[in-house]
């Protein structure tokens, strides 16, 4: 696996910097496994393979929500406290957040909205890869 890190400072210009990285595939993003057993990931907007896991064999949803926002909902993997992780990727300077604090609705995890960002501040085209991890 080859995997590109680019690093920009606040005005968008390439940074030399410090980061993290977590490579997870069908597994939860803190790389323990049973537990959790319920967890889910989502790229966005799709990305070649696998662009979309639900471990319990659930669907994941994704919706346009306004510029620069996705809303997405993880079906039946809100098991108990969890944790959410956003980032953005392909090339250029974009990042991406969540706007607010996930939810969950019985056993569905709603995520309002991962929203992404040019450095200029504008909305940007969320390309971003979404990640849940139910503590159960």
């Amino acid at each position: 696996m080859d995997v590109v890190v680019r690093c920009y400072d606040h005005t968008g210009a390439p940074a030399d910097s410090w980061f993290d990285l977590t490579y997870h595939r069908e597994r939860s993003v803190y790389g323990a496994f049973s537990p959790p057993n319920h967890f889910a990931y989502l790229w966005t907007p799709g990305w070649p393979g696998t662009a979309s896991y639900n471990s319990v064999g659930s669907v994941n949803n994704l919706t346009p929500a306004g510029a620069g926002l996705h809303y997405i909902e993880f079906h039946k993997v809100g098991v108990k406290e969890g944790h959410i992780q956003v980032t953005g990727y392909k090339g250029g300077n974009e990042y991406c957040n969540l706007q607010n604090v996930w939810t969950l609705s019985g056993s569905v995890v709603l995520v309002r909205n991962v929203i992404c960002w040019k450095a200029s501040g504008s909305p940007a085209s969320p390309q971003s890869f979404v990640s849940y991890s139910s503590r159960a």
